[in-house]
């Protein structure tokens, strides 16, 4: 149509061209995706950017176009996202989110990314709205901002989901490996070198998020929460979340952890003599580990964590603590003590001995060179992640972690591919992040 703008004939002629510009926005159908899917199983953000795209699917005309806006909906204090329109993904240094981004869209898929901003409770409770000029909202998508969070700040709801996915994961015979299988995959490593050695670090992130992709193909609303144990907690050991344990008493734990056992280890075991919930006395500052990863690693292990597995005692004591889930809120922590520490120095750089200390691949060079076996080494395939025949060192394997609803997993397995765990620095996306630390390090607000 072509809009005539002299005379009262013109100016008529003016409103209808108006009018029907509008109802070309109003009518169009779009699609909004994440992730290049239609499926909502993989709608779920974290603080890194995850690709994202929109088009209009239906306009009633090929060579259509519509300005739109791209923002967020939901409540007040569920999740946020905020968007930034690149051509290739934001990394840390030039990641700036935006509340919302203006762009024009077609028939074509129109791509921009989106991170979360503030963390959902449990539910996709945000939306990504398209809206015309107007205001005319054109098409909604639901999306959760799924964060690790300090276990202790739970919602009663969130602690459920958590608990009923453990629950699911334990008693049923698949997906393979069971819950009982952890323990033992983690008790066959620590025989044959896993602690005491730089791997310890990126051997655990890789077994906590193996873990937490099993139970997110239960619910993936769930991720692994952590344990501040250098606190006190009202909330993690109760009976509707870890068990109760009461100094000089026997261990009661009540409600899951109560009928919690293990075929071959009978009933769950903590040592009565302490108290976990007035939490566990370091007796260091995390402000004052080393900056070099040769020295941090084992201060971190020794420090940090040995004590908390001392303390609380029974199966965590041993080589089969995977066996408590408690173990696994232990080392949520280990790892979230990990990332700040690279937050701090900027160690996310596999090449450098700085971020990693077993340089290369076996036998490794330098210093260290033939000191540790195969699957230490940064570039080395870290057992049980890998299928083939043993070394000589490590068992046959064919274990294999799940790609998961969001997030990928760098194949082979390797310490290298665990280090930059957001993909902040050039690395891939793991797909989960901490509720104190964002993609560029800075605090975020907490849900």
């Amino acid at each position: 149509m072509t809009c005539v703008k002299e005379s009262v004939l013109g100016r008529a002629l003016l409103l209808v061209c108006t009018a029907v510009f509008h109802s070309v926005q109003s009518s169009a159908q779009v699609s909004i995706e994440v992730r290049r899917t239609a499926d909502g199983a993989d709608d779920y953000v974290c603080w890194a950017p995850v690709e994202a795209r929109v088009r209009l699917a239906s306009a009633g005309n090929a060579n259509a176009s519509v300005q739109v806006s791209v923002e967020a909906g939901g409540t007040p204090d569920g999740g946020l996202v905020a968007f930034q329109t690149a051509q290739d993904r934001p990394l840390a240094a030039t990641h700036n989110p935006a509340a919302s981004i203006a762009v024009t869209i077609t028939s074509a898929w129109t791509n921009f990314w989106v991170s979360g901003q503030r963390a959902s409770k449990g539910a996709k409770d945000v939306q990504i709205l398209v809206r015309d000029q107007s205001g005319a909202t054109l098409a909604t998508l639901p999306v959760m901002v799924r964060v690790r969070k300090n276990a202790d700040r739970l919602t009663d709801f969130e602690i459920s989901l958590f608990m009923a996915a453990l629950a699911k994961l334990k008693d049923q015979d698949g997906p393979s490996p069971s819950y009982s299988s952890y323990w033992r995959l983690h008790g066959a490593a620590a025989r044959l070198g896993i602690h005491k050695s730089p791997l310890f670090l990126p051997w655990h992130r890789a077994f906590l998020l193996d873990l937490e992709r099993r139970l997110q193909e239960i619910d993936p609303r769930v991720t692994v929460p952590y344990w501040r144990y250098d606190l006190p907690s009202s909330k993690i050991f109760t009976s509707e979340f870890m068990g109760v344990t009461e100094v000089g008493g026997e261990f009661s734990p009540g409600g899951q952890m109560g009928s919690w056992a293990d075929d071959e280890l009978g009933r769950l075991l903590r040592d009565p003599g302490e108290r976990p919930a007035d939490g566990i006395n370091v007796g260091l500052s995390a402000d004052a580990l080393d900056e070099r990863y040769l020295f941090f690693q084992p201060q971190l292990e020794n420090r940090f964590h040995n004590p908390v597995h001392r303390s609380v005692g029974g199966w965590l004591a041993g080589p089969s603590a995977p066996a408590d889930p408690l173990f696994f809120l232990i080392h949520g922590n280990v790892d979230r003590l990990w990332a700040h520490w690279q937050w701090k120095h900027a160690h996310f750089d596999p090449q450098n001995e700085l971020s990693y200390s077993a340089q290369g691949t076996h036998p490794g060079s330098g210093p260290d060179a033939g000191y540790y076996p195969r699957g230490v080494y940064v570039r080395d395939t870290m057992w049980p992640w890998y299928a083939g025949p043993g070394d000589g060192h490590w068992p046959a394997a064919g274990h294999s972690m799940k790609s998961g609803l969001s997030g990928t997993i760098v194949q082979p397995t390797t310490p290298e591919s665990q280090l930059d765990y957001m993909g902040s620095h050039g690395g891939t996306d793991l797909g989960y992040c901490y509720d104190d630390m964002g993609y560029t390090g800075l605090p975020l607000a907490r849900s």
